[in-house]
């Protein structure tokens, strides 16, 4: 489950399959949109020190694609300290 909010007494959830994951990074927004999913799932992982995913139009600057100071980690997906992310598509 991705995520889980209550609107009007109901529980919502999100259900992702892989495949639901897969159609979505072939559609061209999935690019602009990437970085902020990871974000929120480190997010969801970690209390970063620091934080710099950047999204949307910041997917064309130049440089790394996220910078991360983080204390204690959530191996195996984010690593404690500081750690440089790239975004492959």
């Amino acid at each position: 489950m991705v995520g889980t909010e209550r609107r009007g007494g109901h529980k919502l959830s999100a259900h992702l399959t892989a495949t639901d994951l897969d159609e979505w990074s072939r559609r061209r927004d999935s690019q602009g949109h990437l970085p902020t999913l990871v974000r929120r799932l480190i997010m969801v992982s970690v209390r970063p020190d620091r934080i710099r995913v950047p999204a949307a139009e910041g997917i064309a600057l130049p440089g790394l694609d996220g910078v991360l100071t983080v204390a204690g980690g959530a191996a195996p997906y984010v690593p404690a300290g500081d750690s440089a992310w790239e975004v492959r598509f």
